[in-house]
């Protein structure tokens, strides 16, 4: 596979960009037309299998003992940014885990400002939370109040991360971040048949969001499409004015672009602006990850948008809560809790009701059995 990577290129539009040399060669033609056949056919069998809606899933860790002494407790939710669809969605999943398990929750808007979340923490000390989610951010960011958390024994849930488990003390919830990427990528390899040129979009907020392409799709494509190339440009959520200069740079630099691969759905209307811009934009097909609203209503209307692959919000917060809990009753955060991960496509997207309520609901992820099977968690 040929890498083209276009360093800081949001900021630096110009910037030439290098080359490796493709990983194949002529006398080892014959592998590498059989891995490409078995990357499309792989690629192919977890469409079809994460394209379903996924089955009930099953209880990440024992019953809660004791859970009665949590009747009435006060827990903070702090997410990111509440204005932001996805973590309004998942705010309003902990609100209704919260009301099923008889605590008290406060939501403390982000406000995507760190010196907002550091208020809103700070608040949970000296009101005496009994435990805060933090959804949607690196905790380290805001990492004196992180530490104020730790000194008043208050136990804190890193959400929305890459990763599960922890301690009593400071745990995490995966929320299955890099399969989603993978399965956006997986679209790309199958659509394609193991030939697509692609533009990655990278978002380099921090570590842990660019973590989810380097560690997802990109590692897919290096492993199952031999014959792909990638261009890589990089965006953050304060520069995504810039993003769409930069995606008609990257268009001029290598005309052959057929795929776009942001690594998030709110890079994608910007990625749009780009591809807008340039002439020979309109032949690329777009597919993503995040799976919001506008981007499935773009995949059934075939506007730009033809893949995008996505976790059940509202779980998200069922399940943040269920680790919180955990952690407040000192017993050991799970490291899996399972969240539903779904990719959509022109097969699937006319099979799910296109609305505001049944994102927010988790509806489009199956059934909500998850909800009774918490609360029968919960109930000891």
């Amino acid at each position: 596979m040929t890498v083209t990577v276009c360093l800081a290129a949001v900021a630096l539009l110009a910037a030439a960009c290098g080359s490796s040399s493709s990983s194949g060669s002529p006398s080892g033609s014959g592998s590498t037309t059989s891995a490409a056949s078995a990357g499309v056919a792989y690629a192919k069998a977890q469409l079809a299998k994460y394209g379903a809606a996924p089955a009930a899933v099953s209880a990440p860790g024992p019953a809660l003992k004791d859970e009665a002494s949590l009747k009435g407790k006060a827990v903070w939710f702090i997410p990111l940014g509440i204005d932001i669809p996805y973590f309004a969605a998942v705010t309003a999943g902990a609100q209704a885990a919260a009301k099923a398990a008889g605590v008290d929750m406060h939501v403390c808007d982000g406000n995507l400002n760190p010196s907002t979340i550091t208020t809103c923490m700070n608040q949970a000390v000296t009101s005496g939370a009994g435990g805060v989610i933090a959804d949607g951010y690196t905790p380290g960011f805001v990492q004196p109040a992180v530490n104020s958390l730790a000194a008043h024994h208050i136990p804190l849930v890193d959400a929305d991360h890459a990763q599960g488990g922890g301690n009593d003390t400071f745990a995490y919830l995966g929320n299955n971040s890099y399969l989603q990427s993978q399965l956006a990528a997986d679209w790309i390899i199958a659509n394609s048949d193991g030939k697509a040129d692609i533009l990655a979009i990278e978002n380099t907020e921090d570590p842990v969001t660019s973590s989810f392409i380097l560690k997802g799709g990109i590692p897919q494509f290096t492993q199952h499409c031999p014959g792909c190339k990638i261009t890589v440009v990089k965006t953050t959520a304060e520069q995504l004015n810039l993003l769409p200069a930069a995606v008609d740079t990257a268009l001029v630099q290598h005309p052959g672009i057929d795929y776009a691969f942001p690594e998030f759905d709110e890079d994608v209307g910007a990625t749009i602006g780009g591809l807008q811009q340039s002439p020979v934009g309109k032949h690329v097909k777009i597919s993503s990850a995040t799976a919001l609203l506008p981007d499935l209503q773009r995949i059934k209307d075939g506007s730009w948008q033809y893949a995008d692959a996505g976790n059940n919000p509202a779980f998200v917060g069922w399940a943040g809560l269920d680790q919180l809990m955990r952690m407040m009753l000192k017993m050991p955060p799970v490291n899996n809790e399972w969240v539903p991960v779904r990719v959509f496509d022109s097969s699937n997207v006319g099979s799910v009701s296109l609305t505001t309520g049944a994102f927010q609901s988790g509806a489009w992820y199956g059934d909500t059995t998850y909800q009774q099977m918490f609360e029968k968690l919960w109930q000891g």
